[in-house]
């Protein structure tokens, strides 16, 4: 396989690595959040989340359904090779997925401080999204940013 057409897979590989992450984390979470609200969190785990905004649980999906928006956007002008300024504006939003990721794992891990109780093992899977984005951020292919 030459250099050229590892690139290409190595490329379609972190490609279809990014809209399935997209799909699945942030997107499924800003929905369940903007539509479920505190009715789809009543784990005692969310407690600290919940309590750090006015509307509860609900108030995190506008939040993260934009983050989301604002990364589909800048992958999209990384895809049609709009130059340096999509490929920043694309690893700057996948880097605030994986803080705000991070983030929740703090708030999840407050719950198990606060109730001195373990409520959900959840932790694991929300700290590996934000390590999966930060990776994502971290390797995202320059070959778009040319121009």
């Amino acid at each position: 396989m030459s250099e050229q057409q590892r690139r290409a897979v190595t490329e379609a590989a972190w490609r279809l690595i990014v809209l399935a992450t997209l799909g699945l984390a942030p997107g499924w979470d800003a929905l369940g959040l903007l539509v479920g609200g505190n009715a789809a969190y009543t784990s005692h785990a969310y407690d600290v989340l919940r309590a750090l905004t006015p509307w509860g649980m609900r108030g995190y999906g506008p939040l993260l359904g934009l983050l989301c928006v604002t990364t589909v956007y800048a992958y999209g002008r990384w895809s049609a090779g709009s130059g340096t300024r999509g490929y920043r504006l694309l690893r700057y939003c996948l880097s605030l997925l994986a803080g705000w990721y991070v983030l929740w794992t703090v708030g999840l891990v407050g719950a198990w401080y606060v109730h001195w109780q373990i409520y959900s093992w959840g932790v694991s899977k929300v700290l590996l999204v934000a390590v999966l984005f930060l990776i994502l951020a971290r390797t995202t292919p320059p070959e778009h940013a040319r121009g």
